[in-house]
């Protein structure tokens, strides 16, 4: 049963992915509008695969990083779904429906063994997760919108305001939006890199940082200053766009880190 819902969930986000650069490249408008009817019923289908597999038998004690990975895309697809609400935003689905395949796809192919020991488990962790979870979901949209920052700015730029760029939305909407997940993400990943740190002490590393804790770190630190630089700097459009973009890569730098740790702890 959870083969099947994962195999029909990441249907349906192929589908919708294909729905948003057909419209891209011209399709009428009610073809958005599908694109993004279809990424909600991938997300019902999504959230039945993620009870088929926690509710397996033996299974939610052996997780790993690898299924934090479908929890993660289903985080970043409900974020999309709540943003687009405003019609203007729907197309963002463009660039956020292939990083949840991608992710989705981590989630059932990668795996990196055992889960998280039973002695450093408890309610520390959970927050922990939870913190990263939201703010990484929050971070991909943002993410998402900054880089249809830089692909319409680029083509006002060059006045080639044409084809696909006629679709994507207004910039000022573009950046309002990667703002406000910035805004969200930094205290989620400030709580996350704090717990992180709690959390490795009671696994008795004291202090010591790992190289993806390091990384988490640094991330957060830029993406604080991504944040205040807009917020009291002045910080706009471009060089704004650019930063979301850097940091980001960090944080799948992070997740990298993570998957290719010994026993896949998250």
């Amino acid at each position: 049963m959870a083969a099947a819902a994962f195999s029909t969930a990441a249907a349906l986000y192929a589908a919708s992915s294909a729905l948003f650069l057909v419209y891209l490249a011209g399709a009428p408008p009610a073809t958005a509008r599908w694109a993004a009817r279809v990424v909600g019923a991938a997300a019902v289908v999504h959230v039945a695969y993620e009870v088929l597999v926690y509710t397996e038998p033996g299974v939610a004690s052996a997780h790993g990083i690898h299924q934090t990975l479908s929890t993660l895309s289903l985080a970043v697809v409900v974020s999309y779904l709540w943003i687009q609400r405003r019609g203007t935003l729907r197309v963002v689905g463009a660039f956020v429906t292939p990083i949840v395949l991608v992710l989705l796809f981590g989630a059932r192919f990668v795996r990196t063994g055992g889960g998280v020991p039973e002695q450093v488990r408890g309610a520390l962790l959970g927050v922990h997760i939870t913190a990263n979870l939201l703010g990484d979901a929050a971070l991909t949209v943002a993410f998402a919108a900054a880089i249809a920052y830089l692909l319409q700015e680029r083509s006002l730029k060059t006045k080639r305001l044409a084809g696909s760029f006629r679709r994507l939305p207004p910039l000022d909407v573009l950046e309002a939006v990667s703002t406000r997940c910035v805004g969200i993400a930094v205290p989620l990943l400030g709580i996350g890199a704090l717990t992180g740190a709690m959390w490795a002490m009671r696994g008795g590393h004291g202090w010591q940082l790992t190289g993806g804790q390091v990384v988490g770190v640094v991330t957060w630190v830029l993406f604080g200053v991504v944040l205040l630089l807009r917020l009291v700097g002045g910080w706009r459009g471009r060089r704004a766009a650019l930063g979301t973009v850097i940091g980001y890569a960090g944080a799948l730098a992070v997740l990298v880190s993570y998957l290719v740790r010994p026993g896949g702890e998250g």
